[in-house]
């Protein structure tokens, strides 16, 4: 069950890997401006405000979980295979909608999945989730080789939209693996619940019984943080790779192998995420994690020295798992089994909502520090290291 949990994060993650880093290099390529780079990148933030909510409403009343996920990654990646071939940002930005209005459930559903058949996620799920890291990095290298075998010369730039079609057939072949998953069907609600007019609506009742959990005050203070968490990393995914490539000097058919950095240190920290949670607590892991993204924003906002800068780039994968995966595992603890995907669901639509704002706000500050990217870096350390504080009061949960 490991292995066949674990071949599914590194499917699911590949297809991030193949293409994510590099998008705004490829809209480079397509001469898009800020502004309509900021919609392309926005397209993110959309689908997960619209798409969790009622896939997981799917998957945890009417769908198998193992078929959501397939159905997702087949649309996904043929408007992935749409996106490539494009050359207007408007058919760019419509492509990456579909997308992600398919993908990002699949991620989520994927998480869900995993949970159910694991004995003891808290302990299981950090080994199995670093191997959707390890993916990203394995497609980053293949990518990067790709790259420098096409290069015929030191001027020639690579063709960006090979990075998109790679994602596409990644989520091709993770459709067809789904198929082979452990049957993961929805989970009947509790029979003791009344049966009052939400327990009949059937298009309402999972999401509607995930919103209870804002009752728990660490659980509304986690989304609080994730809301700014998800506008500030907006700005690491615009702006890295222009960042890298024109104030580092580093040579463009390297960037794929370069941004795998991150999830080095991602692998290493997933791997000993029980540990950390045990040592720390759930609290402390959180905010070591949060302490980490704010590290970094800060290094990029200084933009000197180059080493020091591609050095930071490790401690996004510290944020991921201690911030980002822990803060999934707390949340799993909490939502019962029958409302799960919905939970998960209702988590990517306050991200995504974060991303929305976040997207558009960059695309602000880019039109105002042209390629001044260190100064785009600069509110968003400001905004973490406030997060930081607020986090610290704010939230509470046991050591277990």
């Amino acid at each position: 069950m490991h292995f066949r949990l674990s071949l599914l994060m590194f499917l699911n993650f590949s297809i991030l890997g193949a293409w994510m880093p590099l998008l705004a290099m490829f809209l480079k390529q397509l001469d898009c401006s800020p502004g309509q780079s900021a919609w392309i990148f926005a397209s993110n933030a959309l689908g997960a405000i619209v798409a969790p909510v009622l896939w997981g409403q799917i998957a945890d009343r009417w769908l198998a979980a193992e078929r959501c996920i397939s159905i997702c990654c087949l649309v996904g990646g043929g408007s992935l295979w749409l996106a490539a071939a494009s050359t207007r940002p408007a058919e760019v930005f419509w492509s990456c909608l579909v997308f992600w209005m398919f993908f990002i459930p699949a991620i989520s559903v994927s998480a869900t999945l995993a949970f159910r058949h694991l004995r003891n996620p808290d302990k299981e799920y950090g080994r199995v989730r670093l191997w959707g890291t390890i993916g990203w990095i394995a497609i980053g290298w293949a990518l990067t080789a790709g790259f420098r075998m096409q290069s015929r010369s030191q001027t020639e730039l690579p063709d960006y939209a090979d990075a998109l079609r790679l994602g596409a057939l990644c989520a091709w072949m993770t459709a067809l693996y789904a198929w082979t998953l452990p049957h993961t069907p929805p989970v009947p609600r509790r029979e003791s619940e009344p049966r009052t007019v939400r327990w009949w609506v059937a298009a309402l009742d999972a999401p509607l019984a995930a919103l209870q959990l804002f009752r728990n005050r660490s659980f509304s203070v986690l989304c609080g943080c994730l809301f700014v968490v998800y506008l500030t990393f907006t700005l690491s995914i615009q702006l890295t790779s222009p960042m890298i490539a024109k104030h580092l000097g580093v040579a463009q058919d390297w960037l794929p192998l370069l941004q795998t950095l991150a999830q080095s240190t991602e692998v290493a920290t997933l791997a000993l995420l029980p540990v950390l949670l045990v040592r720390l607590g759930q609290k402390g892991t959180m905010l070591l994690g949060l302490i980490a993204w704010t590290a970094a924003l800060v290094v990029f906002s200084i933009g000197t020295p180059s080493l020091l800068v591609i050095a930071s780039l490790a401690l996004h994968g510290i944020f991921i798992s201690g911030f980002l995966v822990a803060g999934q595992l707390y949340i799993n603890r909490l939502a019962r089994d029958d409302m799960r995907a919905s939970v998960q669901g209702l988590i990517q639509l306050i991200n995504g909502m974060g991303l929305l704002l976040g997207h558009f706000l960059v695309g602000w500050l880019r039109a105002i520090v042209a390629d001044d990217y260190a100064l785009a870096f600069l509110p968003g350390a400001v905004v973490a290291g406030v997060l930081v504080v607020v986090f610290s009061f704010g939230f509470h949960a046991s050591r277990h």
